[in-house]
């Protein structure tokens, strides 16, 4: 908890206008700082204060600081729009009826 210093979000900040990485929670709290990985249903966040090990089901939001996306995939690659928001582009790996496997330099190669 801190203190409100009366400004309010600015909807119109990008990631690109962000230093850190931005973890919100499910209760609405905000962490910056850098993602280090996302494994066993784990987000291992380092902050300048403390490396946290933040369980998945309450992370509603991971948005990435100053990376631009690149417009158009790489060939091999698959991008894949979420429908609420956000996307991701991987190297595809595997695409059947109920997986999509692939890997990502943020998150390694499915195990």
């Amino acid at each position: 908890m801190t203190r409100w210093d009366g400004r309010l979000d600015d909807p119109t900040a990008t990631s690109t206008d962000m230093p850190e990485d931005l973890l919100i929670l499910s209760n609405q709290d905000k962490i910056s700082g850098q993602l280090a990985s996302i494994k066993n249903n784990s987000v291992d966040f380092k902050t300048s204060f403390s490396q946290l090990q933040i369980p998945i089901e309450r992370v509603s939001l991971l948005q990435f600081a100053g990376r631009k996306p690149d417009s158009t995939p790489q060939p091999g690659h698959a991008r894949l729009n979420f429908r609420d928001f956000g996307r991701l582009t991987l190297k595809l790996e595997r695409w059947i009826e109920q997986s999509v496997d692939g890997e990502n330099p943020l998150f390694g190669a499915p195990n």
